[in-house]
This record gives structure tokens, C-alpha cells and sequence, in this order.
């Protein structure tokens, strides 16, 4: 299934190995609830909505901001033409990044990873559609892959 995607939807500018994004009405934000977030990371949030250009979402990023001010959780989608080039647009940037130390996980998505460095963040592939969540948190805990991962199912449950 492509999310989002038609022949004529606009698209970023292209650069070799990158697919090319539709510009989606896709609302990143209503892949994750706030409760669902507050829940996970035990922190109040307010949601700040991706902006929108003529209908359609341009930094299809949603943030969960925490009411203390510190750090928060970021989802942000991106949505390709076609799962092939998305394919492609994931595997070049695992080659890339190599120096992220990049760890497969199993059983999310049609493929996914951490980035260990610089601080853990979950990239999935699922069809054409690329999420990814990172939580950026100063409190007590460190490593949020866990937390990241549960909201990253949370999400491709809602695509």
C-alpha cells in the first residue's frame, strides 16, 4: 500500500540515491495520541503540529513537548512516490551512516534500525513510508530505544 502517494503530488527536489517525498496530508501528528506519548515517557506533553503549505504538510514532523520544557519525542513521517525508491533512499542511508553503529529490529515494519549515535533514534520502513521517532529527554534515563520502539508500533498501527 502507498500512503499517500499520486502521480501528482508534489515532490521535494531530488538528489541522486534520495527518493523523492510527496508532499502528504498525512498528519504525523494522528499516528500517535498524546496520551499514548505521556503514557510511554510518564511526562506531560503538548503537541506542536507540523506546519501546512496550500493543504499538505512541508516538515511532516509532529513534537510532543514536554511541560517542564525539557527535551520531547519527535515523529516525523515521510512519505515516498513508490516503496522501491524508499527502499533504496533507506539502504543508502544505512551506507552512509555507518557511524550511527546502525542495529536492525526484527519484526517492525518491512525493515527498521537504531541509530545508536547520538543518541538512539528508531528508523522504520513500511511500504513507501518512512517514520521515524526519537525521544530527546534530560531526565533520569539515557537511552530511550525501548520507549521509541513502542511508540514507532503505535504509529504503524495508524498508516
Amino acid at each position: 500500500m502507498n500512503y499517500g502517494a499520486t502521480a501528482s503530488s508534489p515532490t521535494a527536489t531530488s538528489t541522486p540515491h534520495v527518493a523523492k517525498y510527496v508532499l502528504d496530508t498525512v498528519d504525523s501528528c494522528s499516528l500517535v495520541m498524546a496520551t499514548q506519548i505521556e503514557q510511554i515517557i510518564k511526562v506531560s506533553v503538548t503537541v506542536q503540529e507540523p506546519d501546512k503549505i496550500n493543504g499538505r504538510y512541508f516538515m511532516n514532523s509532529c513534537n510532543y513537548n514536554p511541560q517542564n520544557g525539557i527535551g520531547g519525542v519527535v515523529v516525523d513521517l515521510n512519505v515516498g512516490q513508490d516503496a522501491a525508491s524508499m527502499k533504496s533512499n533507506f539502504d543508502h542511508f544505512l551506507a552512509e551512516n555507518s557511524w550511527m553503529s546502525p542495529k536492525p529490529i526484527s519484526g517492525l515494519g518491512d525493515q527498521a534500525f537504531v541509530e545508536q549515535k547520538p543518541f538512539p533514534t528508531v528508523d522504520v520502513l513500511k511500504d513507501n513510508a518512512l517514520l521515524t521517532v526519537s525521544i530527546i529527554h534530560k531526565m533520569d534515563k539515557v537511552a530511550w530505544k525501548d520507549e521509541e520502539i513502542q511508540i514507532a508500533r503505535i504509529a504503524l498501527q495508524s498508516l
